[in-house]
């Protein structure tokens, strides 16, 4: 076994459901030392997610880029060391279920990319004041955001001090100068 492995690249991989009795046998006896886990292109599920992060409870950067993830729904990712979550280029349209499910849930979070989501609409302030404190950073470029309104929410945002924000709809109307 890998022991003492903290870094873990298997993108592209199509790591589809479900993840074999075997494989799951083996991460049910021990913990994995991994703290940074990448996994973009792989089409793995929430279940998957939430299974493989429980059994990685020094993980601080999570890549779940490109996965066709779809809003948490029902799936609660509880993790406390939890630092940077990579969400690109999946189809989640509702960030009051990734903030419900998912952020509320991650106290150190610190980064959180939703970039190339269908996103329309931000959270509420009620939903904003459940992420972390730790929270700083969100990029939400090239989502389909198309209004300055959904960007005045982030006012509310907690610890909000780096925003990444290009190629959304609402900024198609604004010179190159003017969008610095």
């Amino acid at each position: 076994s890998f022991k003492s492995l903290t870094f873990l690249n298997l993108s592209n991989n199509l790591l589809s459901e479900p993840l074999d009795n075997d494989v799951q046998e083996n991460l049910d006896s021990f913990s994995l030392a991994i703290e940074k886990l990448v996994l973009n292109g792989n089409l793995v599920s929430w279940p998957t997610v939430v299974f493989l992060a429980e059994k990685m409870p020094r993980l601080e950067e999570l890549h779940l880029n490109t996965n066709n993830l779809p809003d948490p729904a029902d799936i609660s990712l509880q993790h406390s060391n939890l630092r940077h979550l990579y969400l690109s280029c999946n189809p989640i349209t509702d960030l009051c279920s990734v903030s419900r499910n998912l952020i509320s849930n991650c106290s150190s979070l610190e980064f959180l990319s939703i970039a190339e989501c269908p996103v329309e609409r931000l959270p509420g302030v009620d939903y904003l004041s459940t992420f972390p404190d730790s929270l700083h950073s969100l990029n939400v470029s090239t989502t389909k955001i198309n209004s300055w309104s959904e960007v005045e929410k982030l006012r509310t945002f907690p610890g909000l001090n780096d925003l990444r924000i290009q190629g959304c709809p609402f900024l198609d109307g604004y010179t190159a100068h003017e969008k610095r």
